[in-house]
């Protein structure tokens, strides 16, 4: 018997004798204790949380296309996406990502604080979910939403359903996050947002739902006005922001990798600058957060922009024919381009004035009136924006341009003063653009790639759908011509 046979039977030998201890024991032996296969919902939450927030208050999605295509922001180099000419893959990423990253883990969420019996988790897991979908639909109209993330059950083309359609199941699933908030059982533990805070979850749930009811006021008046009444009317069930302090808001270390984004993209990038829509409507209100926004222009060309306070800040065109002299254009201000640890801010005490100041200018009863709510508002922004001079904020109130009640358009003072307040999250921005129609300075880009078409009306749907899941999203883009225009969102009607 050579030596290869030897081993070869001695293996058989202890294979033989020891099957069963090795049944025994084989599993716990290949255990990877650096991949469990079990996360705990803790684990998974602030990953889930980085993820979204990340991705749709970001450098791309947000800064290169929301934001810009809300004109706050214009491009100076690399002007393709403020002409409208998008970069598909770039879309491709983000839609994938969003629904593969924290959909899916909201999802996981919500399934192990279930098992768990855990109502404050399922409660901030389904919140989440809610911001998430609401941002996504606010873009892209339909999208796959009720058979969404269902590929491990073999469901690899999930239906486009209805703008309309999800946001009901939306409301209803915001008032079911407050309801389990509520109940008071469970802990949120890995909160990146609010600490673990139950209250704090609840106010967001309920400020989010807020949002979209206002969405609605033109498409579904009579929903949109219950629910706002209700919030409104009923604080103790339903708390919302009252403060500054109450903003949903990821904060940022300011060591790599925790940086914010925008800081991030400045290090290396130098594409962006504010928008001359932004620079020219501050600066007729002799607005304060002009210098919050925008730096002044490095060699501004003689008589551009705007005389502010000894400065000079210069916008630049969306959508401009030919790049500029970079020097001559202002950059985004410091603390949202140059500050490491700037929060991404998710939603707002601001927002949820404005919102209460519009429905209280349509007549509905929120327990403020509607001058107050936007003092309130404005104010609010300005403080965020660490302007916090008061009598400087009141003599800005008091203005003719400005003073809510010399106002003729109360609408109109209302959404731009909104609009100016959202800089930074430029999908609320771009919603808020399409929904009213203010401030009706943003128009379509100089050198658009589709003339005529005035302001585009929504994000282009994934090319990798085009292949993977053709027929629904066909369904989907009936009406939609040149990717960006024709067939409107639900709740845009004007």
């Amino acid at each position: 018997m050579n030596i290869i046979s030897k081993y070869k039977l001695c293996f058989a030998l202890l294979l033989g004798l020891g099957l069963s201890s090795c049944d025994k024991d084989f599993e716990e032996i290949n255990v990877n204790p650096n991949a469990p296969e079990d996360v705990p919902a803790a684990v998974i939450l602030p990953a889930a949380q980085q993820s979204a927030a990340s991705r749709l208050f970001g450098a791309s999605l947000n800064l290169t296309y929301a934001e810009t295509w809300a004109q706050h922001i214009a491009k100076i180099q690399y002007i393709d996406e403020d002409r409208y000419e998008f970069r598909p893959d770039a879309i491709a990423i983000h839609w994938d990502a969003l629904y593969s990253g924290p959909l899916y883990d909201t999802q996981l969420i919500i399934q192990k604080a279930e098992e768990n019996g855990n109502q404050a988790m399922e409660g901030a897991g389904r919140a989440l979910r809610a911001l998430i979908y609401q941002n996504m639909t606010d873009l892209w109209g339909d999208i796959p939403y009720f058979e969404a993330l269902q590929g491990t059950e073999g469901n690899m083309t999930p239906v486009y359903d209805e703008q309309e359609a999800i946001y009901m199941d939306l409301l209803q699933e915001l008032e079911a996050a407050n309801t389990l908030l509520a109940a008071g059982t469970g802990t949120i533990g890995g909160d990146l947002m609010y600490g673990g805070d139950i209250m704090q979850w609840r106010r967001f749930a309920n400020s989010l739902r807020l949002r979209l009811l206002i969405h609605m006021a033109d498409v579904a008046p009579a929903i949109a006005k219950e629910g706002i009444e209700q919030i409104a009317g009923n604080p103790d069930m339903y708390p919302i922001f009252e403060s500054n302090d109450h903003n949903a808001e990821l904060a940022f270390l300011g060591a790599q990798p925790y940086r914010n984004p925008w800081f991030e993209n400045a290090v290396t990038r130098d594409d962006h600058a504010v928008s001359q829509t932004l620079v020219q409507l501050l600066g007729a209100k002799d607005d304060p957060r002009l210098a919050v926004y925008a730096k002044p222009a490095a060699e501004p060309v003689a008589g551009a922009g705007v005389q502010f306070r000894g400065n000079t800040y210069v916008g630049q065109p969306n959508g401009a024919l030919v790049q500029p002299s970079l020097p001559t254009v202002s950059r985004i201000g410091d603390l949202y381009r140059g500050t490491e640890t700037q929060p991404m801010y998710v939603m707002t005490y601001s927002e949820v004035m404005f919102i209460l100041a519009e429905a209280a200018a349509r007549g509905w009863n929120v327990g403020i009136t509607a001058a107050e709510a936007y003092n309130e508002g404005i104010m609010a922004s300005m403080l965020l924006n660490r302007i916090t001079d008061e009598a400087a904020i009141l003599a800005y109130l008091a203005q003719p341009s400005v003073a809510y009640a010399l106002q003729a358009n109360k609408m109109e003072a209302i959404s731009e003063q909104k609009w100016l307040a959202l800089f930074g999250n430029g999908i609320e921005a771009f919603t808020e653009v399409r929904r009213t129609g203010y401030p009706d300075e943003v128009t379509e880009p100089v050198a658009s790639a589709y003339p005529g078409r005035g302001v585009a009306l929504r994000f282009p749907y994934s090319i990798q759908e085009q292949s993977t899941n053709r027929a629904n999203v066909t369904a989907a883009s009936a009406g939609i011509t040149d990717f960006l225009f024709g067939e409107r969102l639900w709740w845009d009607v004007d």
